[in-house]
């Protein structure tokens, strides 16, 4: 079994971030998403591919030692979407069997080794992660998978509120036999193209095949989040950040009031006198922090950055080598 991390998409929706970071590369809860899917990966499947575009090449100096499968496009509009995407990747990185992750995701509470020991035992065609919403008004954002025992029956894109039929929304971790991404998918991709439709869209591509494939659904407890738009990265940056184990470098000089756990502070950073820190909070190697600041909770500073006296920054990530300014009020901003 092999594992395949989609990173495909131009991050379009995060720009100017991605003009110069992969959306995949984008610091969550103080490292790069991806590393997150990886760790989830390893001891589970015995290769990892990852399929990305043209643009995105530095990921391997990155990510050494795996395999990439680089899409031939080099703008958003000619994007494969996520079905093509698998398609293409895994007949070039070898048809088997396989673990398929979104590279937007960040999970915590999932079971990768279960769900794949549910997948070998039970044998369906496709073992889908579902997510249980406590906020039933979101399901109009999701794929909602409709559950019979551990078989899905029945799959709505993006339904009304009133309309759902559950609550279990599609994660876009999947575990794939080898028949279906031999046979299913290339013969969903081919009809969908013949109607002049385009086959990008996994909830339909579920919906398709639920009544006539075996589908299986598992569902999960803990966090989902994604990255694909500011306000979602945001959102899930602060849930990550709530797993953060606090350390402060003895070689950093601190002349501030740390309040709360989580706090990260790495060499060489110079805080001011009347500065507090509330945790969780990462701050980055070579930050200054002027007088009277206040850092935190749930903000991230990256290197080399400086912060003015007196401004005040929460829910916040603040990239390398930016400057803010004096007495400046930052709320949920990147």
């Amino acid at each position: 079994m092999k594992g395949l991390i989609l990173v495909g998409g131009y991050g379009t929706r995060l720009e100017p971030l991605t003009l110069r970071t992969p959306k995949a590369l984008l610091p969550v809860g103080g490292k790069p998403n991806i590393t997150y899917i990886v760790d989830l990966l390893k001891g589970v499947v015995d290769e990892i591919v990852i399929s990305a575009n043209e643009k995105q090449k530095k990921m391997k100096d990155f990510l050494k030692g795996y395999k990439f499968v680089f899409e031939p496009t080099n703008y958003d509009s000619d994007k494969f979407g996520a079905i093509r995407a698998i398609h293409y990747a895994v007949n070039q990185a070898g048809i088997d069997d396989y673990v398929v992750i979104g590279g937007d995701n960040w999970l915590y509470g999932l079971d990768m080794k279960e769900f794949v020991k549910n997948y070998e035992e039970k044998k369906p065609h496709a073992n889908i992660a579902l997510f249980w919403l406590e906020d039933k008004s979101l399901v109009k954002y999701y794929g909602i998978a409709v559950l019979e025992g551990d078989r899905i029956v029945g799959f709505q894109e993006k339904p009304k509120v009133e309309e759902a039929k559950s609550r279990l929304a599609s994660t876009m971790v999947y575990a794939i036999n080898k028949e279906f991404l031999e046979k299913y998918l290339p013969e969903y991709i081919e009809d969908r193209i013949r109607m002049g439709l385009r086959p990008d869209i996994p909830g339909e591509l579920w919906q398709h095949y639920a009544d006539r494939l075996f589908l299986m659904g598992t569902e999960f407890k803990g966090h989902w989040g994604d990255i694909g738009k500011p306000k979602t990265y945001i959102e899930t940056n602060k849930v990550a950040m709530n797993y953060v184990k606090g350390d402060v470098s003895k070689n950093a000089e601190v002349n501030a009031k740390l309040v709360g756990n989580g706090i990260v502070i790495k060499d060489d950073v110079r805080i001011e006198e009347g500065v507090r820190i509330k945790g969780p909070a990462i701050i980055e190697e070579n930050v200054e922090i002027g007088r009277n600041a206040i850092i935190g909770p749930y903000t991230h500073i990256m290197h080399d950055s400086k912060i003015g006296k007196g401004s005040m920054i929460e829910g916040s990530i603040v990239f390398e080598r930016v400057e803010v300014g004096e007495y400046v009020r930052m709320l949920n901003c990147v």
